[in-house]
């Protein structure tokens, strides 16, 4: 699975979940993916919010384990995670 792919797939979740029409200054697609060809035992991702960059590892994965990984670190944005926090507390 490219960056790129990765990058597409997150954007389509991105624009499902907060259309342009509800949120005109959608700053959640800027991003970027760095995929990094190494397994690691406890690390599946890594979001530098300086850089507002995420970095993917063990690849051997699931490509559905992988997406779950970059959505929980695309989560980690501040602007979004201002948007998705008052929805995971009414959860219980």
């Amino acid at each position: 699975m490219s960056s790129y792919t990765i990058y597409k797939t997150l954007c389509d979740v991105v624009d499902q979940a907060y259309p342009l029409e509800r949120y005109p200054d959608n700053k959640f697609k800027k991003f970027f993916i760095d995929i990094k060809v190494k397994e690691m035992q406890f690390i599946h991702g890594r979001y530098y919010p300086d850089k507002r960059k995420i970095e993917i590892f063990n690849l051997s994965r699931p490509n559905g384990h992988i997406i779950a990984t970059t959505l929980h670190e695309i989560s980690k944005i501040p602007t979004l995670s201002r948007c998705i926090s008052p929805f995971l507390l009414k959860r219980n």
